[in-house]
């Protein structure tokens, strides 16, 4: 079940931090992923500390880093744990490489099992967790996929994310919504975050359309954190009504 829930800063990558942090305090919810591709990018050391102070002053948490780290260089990812610690957040989010796992070779997916293990270490001693994005176009598109990656790394302080998998839009709606639930079934012990939304054949829609959908969810994921994203249109009142939803799950 969600524990906590918050916001992925992304959803709103055109405001200031400070308005992003106004924005989730005033919706009642009580923690912010911030995003490493504007908000709080890997090499700003400064105006990651800033962003901790924006965000412990509205009484909010830095539970995740949202890293876009794709395991291809371990002296970009020091980079990464540092300003994440900067930042106070426990969890960095990173992705498994550039493209589906079904295109790896054995030797690719050897090296990202290594640097993997390479990071976790570096993670490991500022007590950080890696989780993995789960998302098409990486090596953790799948479950069965996810198994294997986490398997072959069997490091404790790797993990990964969980969202409904939007790109299997071509499964019918009852198909769709039983992969889900055996996705989470299958990686309940590895789950730390999830990422909340409800989106049809990659259109946006309230989430209040997927609240049945989502309460289901809710019931089988384990304890964790989760965040709002990508709301429609990206409008302020859009948000507001999802957090209500969300807030009722």
């Amino acid at each position: 079940m969600i524990t906590q829930k918050g916001l992925c800063s992304v959803t709103f990558r055109l405001l200031p931090a400070r308005t992003v942090a106004f924005l989730t305090s005033k919706a009642q919810l009580t923690c912010i992923e911030w995003g490493g591709d504007i908000h709080a990018p890997e090499n700003d050391g400064k105006r990651a500390e800033t962003i901790r102070e924006i965000t412990r002053k509205r009484g909010l948490r830095i539970f995740s880093y949202g890293s876009y780290f794709r395991c291809d260089d371990v002296e970009k990812f020091k980079r990464v744990s540092e300003t994440a610690q900067l930042l106070g957040a426990t969890v960095i989010r990173i992705w498994a490489g550039t493209k589906d796992a079904e295109k790896f070779s054995e030797r690719e997916f050897a090296d990202l099992v290594a640097i993997v293990r390479r990071c976790s270490v570096i993670a490991q001693e500022k007590g950080q967790i890696l989780a993995f994005e789960y998302h098409h176009h990486t090596y953790n598109n799948g479950y069965p996929n996810t198994q294997k990656l986490l398997r072959a790394i069997h490091a404790d302080n790797v993990k990964t994310y969980w969202q409904p998998a939007y790109w299997q839009r071509f499964r019918s709606e009852t198909e769709r919504i039983r992969s889900n639930t055996e996705s989470i079934s299958a990686l309940k012990n590895a789950i730390v975050c999830v990422h909340v939304y409800h989106w049809k054949n990659r259109i946006r829609l309230p989430l209040s359309f997927g609240k049945t959908e989502w309460a289901t969810y809710n019931k089988l994921l384990p304890d964790c954190y989760g965040f709002l994203e990508f709301v429609r249109r990206n409008d302020v009142l859009a948000f507001f009504s999802d957090a209500e939803t969300f807030l009722r799950l």
